[in-house]
């Protein structure tokens, strides 16, 4: 059996990115692996919880892991199965392609701006916003990102 892998990944990074150097090594472990079949379990003690694929890894670990913080430790590891057959259809979302994550992901943010303001025009109005945010996160550039884009993205107007 193939050895596990280990990751310190961003809150902000989705499972189908961060996974890449693991599913590359376990590619001569598998026959036919497809990113299509692709998708993530989260063994919990007493329970397996299949993973969204759209959801950033901050948002997972917070949902499974610290939410039932009187049971573990702040520094529990977050422990993904990866698997490459039986995709769980009608139970999840398939993310096989960055371009696909990225679109789940823009959606996310007009979604957020929404909420926030009212409206999607403060994310139309900064020329390549979605791209730049979503090279800057996965780069793990995001300080750079936010000294520009942050004031454009959040200005509070009266």
């Amino acid at each position: 059996p193939p050895r596990p892998c280990y990751a310190l990944c961003r809150r902000v990074s989705y499972l189908p990115i961060v996974s890449a150097p693991a599913i590359a090594s376990f590619r001569s472990y598998a026959v036919n692996l497809c990113n299509q079949n692709l998708w993530f379990e989260y063994a919990a003690s007493a329970r397996s919880v299949i993973l969204r694929s759209d959801l950033p890894m901050g948002v997972l670990y917070d949902s499974l892991v610290t939410g039932k913080r009187h049971e573990s430790s702040p520094s529990e590891l977050f422990q993904v199965t990866i698997h490459f057959t039986k995709f769980p259809i009608g139970k999840l979302i398939r993310c096989w392609s960055d371009e696909v994550l990225q679109r789940y992901y823009m959606q996310s943010l007009k979604q957020a701006a929404y909420t926030l303001c009212g409206n999607t025009k403060i994310i139309s109005s900064v020329p390549n916003l979605i791209g730049d945010l979503w090279t800057s996160m996965n780069s793990g550039c995001l300080v750079s990102y936010f000294l520009f884009y942050f004031p454009h993205i959040f200005r509070i107007t009266t």
